[in-house]
């Protein structure tokens, strides 16, 4: 910026220090506008201008990116999926038949069966899935297989020109082995390798990758998808991916298949098992049978002398018809009761006679022992004689008689000895009988006491020896029933639907990563365009002169293009003129009132315009009334007094003070500025 004469005030476009006193003076609103930062609208502007700008570089980016997007897809395989259907028999503890059994596994174990090692390690081996070789290769390693301890590894197996002899090299480089071709290759990395002369050729190299068994086993399970839709679980579903479709049909089908033989063997070693058993088992069973049938014959034959509780002890073979001996042993209570009471009816018959001194006869007559006496019946059947010969004497004689007293002799010896003499005798009788029914019934007692002792500890030996026998029947039943099951064993899976090698793949990710190529270089390119509009330091913006130099935006030019015939259309005109004075008319409002509007326009460069804007904003005031000068400050190629028609003076800066005007050479500047001065006329 030129220094002004003395007396003139040297007023421009407000730097930070001026704008708060001309934004308090004047209250100026567009000046705060540098406190609230760039709107979002000049955000968007800005970012499509820096796109603008950075076009062919965004778009060689995304040229670029879609070209290696599109390179990629060609090492990268499609993705073809097989899947197959095993069948699961389910409930068939619930069917009957000899043979049938129960369910081998239950509900998910199906799945963990599946995902188990002992599925798919044979597959691996069978498939040689561990082994990883070129395609024309394949013929070399087609007998390939291994030991039981391995060292995993790339390999590579060098043939000599003359194809006799070879070197296997591991990835360290250093020779593992080597010897006569024909012979075994390998086997201290726990190869079992010995391909024929005539596979492998001459004066080649062969490459391969052994990895252990049990990692491409778990490399197969990560790639198998098991499922068992619905609620009664009968169907499994088995799929897999790859990218060759004949490999992953044949791996998935051999992984069907050794499931199923998997499922068989488990079944048959269930059923082995089982027998086993059932087998010592029942030799357990039969040796308990044998034992309870021995005890309770031991017992029988111990208590076959003693009373029973259903009949009385009989021996061996014949007809049990008598009474029981609870019944006898009743009758012999009843009879011991008889006894007693006869006994007790003659021993008070005898104690009247005694107190009465006559024996009453008749009342023996009643007694039941005395009538089953025949001697004292006899007795008594004399005394009756007597009686009935005295009462038949009497008619004819007196007591006197000689007859009649012999008869009553005789009577009275019969009543008062002979009968009382039988009566004791049969007391006498009773009472032993008595004595000895009461030693029976005694000893009776205490057996009648031990038969149900006897009757529940046979019983218990029966019960014994009939479980026993039922055991051992329902084990032989059953060891027939799983003799006849594991020879007719069928396992509870089979394969419903096989893998068939798919004509298409599933899925082409060639498209999905050209599209990712393109969008990642469209995004790439457009971050680098905004990152380095960013860090460009040149001015390109309005927004930049606001808030990186906090200077305040008076008015915006539009681009003016020359025409060739230098003609404008009548709107641009009008667009231009009044862009001039709307930044007259800020200008005014940036200087006091009472003040000349003092300005000066500079830029950077060479043909940024400073003569085009300040000549307009010349015209621009002086059509307002202003009194206006326009000084060109560019001593060297001023353009101002060609657009004027001012004869130019070379070497020459002026200087206005006043009325007075100096001129004074000076050296030739490289910076161009322009300076108007306007004031009110």
């Amino acid at each position: 910026m030129e220094r002004l004469p003395p007396g003139e005030s040297n007023q421009s476009l407000p730097v930070p220090a001026q704008r708060a006193a001309l934004e308090e003076a004047h209250g100026y609103g567009a000046l705060q506008a540098e406190d609230e930062g760039p709107s979002i609208g000049a955000q968007i502007s800005r970012v499509l201008s820096a796109l603008a700008r950075y076009k062919w570089l965004v778009l060689a980016i995304t040229i670029a990116g879609t070209a290696a997007s599109v390179a990629a897809t060609r090492f990268i395989d499609p993705e073809y999926r097989v899947s197959g259907t095993i069948y699961i028999e389910a409930n068939t503890k619930s069917r009957g038949g000899p043979i049938q059994q129960a369910d081998l596994l239950q509900d998910d174990s199906w799945l963990h069966l599946m995902r188990s090692f002992a599925v798919l390690d044979p597959v691996v081996r069978k498939n040689r899935l561990y082994l990883s070789f070129p395609d024309a290769d394949s013929s070399a390693l087609s007998d390939f297989d291994l030991g039981t301890r391995i060292r995993v590894g790339r390999y590579r197996l060098r043939i000599n020109p003359s194809g006799r002899h070879f070197t296997l090299v591991n990835q360290q480089g250093f020779v593992v082995d080597s010897g006569a071709v024909g012979d075994s290759i390998g086997r201290g990395e726990g190869f079992l390798w010995a391909p024929p002369a005539n596979v492998l050729g001459r004066d080649r190299e062969i490459e391969f990758t052994v990895r252990s068994p049990r990692d491409a086993s778990s490399d197969l399970l990560n790639s198998l998808r098991v499922s068992i839709p619905g609620k009664d679980g009968v169907f499994m579903n088995v799929g897999l991916s790859g990218t060759d479709p004949e490999q992953v049909t044949r791996v998935l089908n051999a992984v069907l298949d050794e499931y199923v033989a998997v499922a068989g063997e488990l079944k048959k070693e269930k059923l082995v098992k089982l027998m086993a058993d059932l087998e010592k088992q029942l030799d357990q069973a039969d040796s308990a049978m044998r034992d309870a049938e021995t005890q309770l014959e031991n017992y029988r034959i111990e208590t076959i002398t003693e009373p029973r509780e259903d009949v009385l002890p009989l021996p061996s073979g014949l007809a049990q018809t008598q009474p029981t001996v609870m019944g006898n042993y009743f009758a012999k209570r009843t009879q011991l009761s008889g006894i007693r009471k006869d006994r007790k009816a003659i021993e008070e018959v005898l104690d009247r006679g005694r107190e009465e001194g006559v024996v009453q006869v008749d009342a023996f007559h009643t007694i039941g022992a005395v009538r089953n006496a025949p001697g004292f019946v006899a007795v008594l059947s004399e005394v009756q004689v007597a009686e009935n010969e005295i009462r038949a004497n009497r008619l004819r004689y007196t007591d006197e008689h000689k007859i009649m007293k012999d008869l009553l002799a005789k009577l009275d010896e019969l009543q008062n000895k002979t009968v009382p003499a039988y009566a004791e005798r049969l007391v006498t009788q009773l009472k032993n009988q008595e004595a000895d029914l009461e030693q029976e019934l005694a000893t009776e007692t205490d057996e009648l006491r031990k038969i149900p002792i006897r009757s529940l500890t046979e019983d218990k030996f029966r019960r014994e020896a009939t479980s026993a026998v039922g055991l051992s029947q329902t084990l032989q039943t059953r060891l027939a029933d799983a003799r006849l099951s594991a020879l007719s064993a069928t396992p509870d899976v089979s394969i419903l639907d096989r893998a068939a090698v798919p004509s298409r793949p599933a899925s082409n990710t060639a498209p999905r990563i050209i599209l990712m190529g393109i969008a990642a270089s469209i995004g790439f390119a457009l971050v680098l365009a905004v990152l380095l509009d960013r860090i460009d330091k040149r001015f390109r913006y309005p927004e930049q002169a606001s808030f990186d130099l906090g200077l305040t935006i008076l008015g915006a030019v539009p681009v003016i293009k020359r025409e060739k015939r230098g003609l404008r259309s009548p709107a641009e005109t009008a667009q231009i003129i009044e862009a001039f004075r709307s930044i007259r008319l800020n200008l005014s409002h940036s200087f006091p009132s009472n003040q000349p509007i003092v300005f000066t326009l500079s830029s950077p460069g060479p043909s940024d315009g400073k003569s085009l804007i300040s000549a307009n904003l010349a015209i621009s005031f002086a059509e307002a009334g202003y009194r206006t000068l326009l000084i060109d400050g560019d001593i060297r190629r001023g353009g101002s007094t060609r657009r004027s028609r001012v004869p130019r003076r070379a070497c020459s800066t002026i200087s206005i003070s006043g009325s007075t005007s100096t001129a004074s050479s000076t050296r030739p500047s490289r910076s161009t500025s322009g300076s108007c001065r306007a004031a009110a006329g």
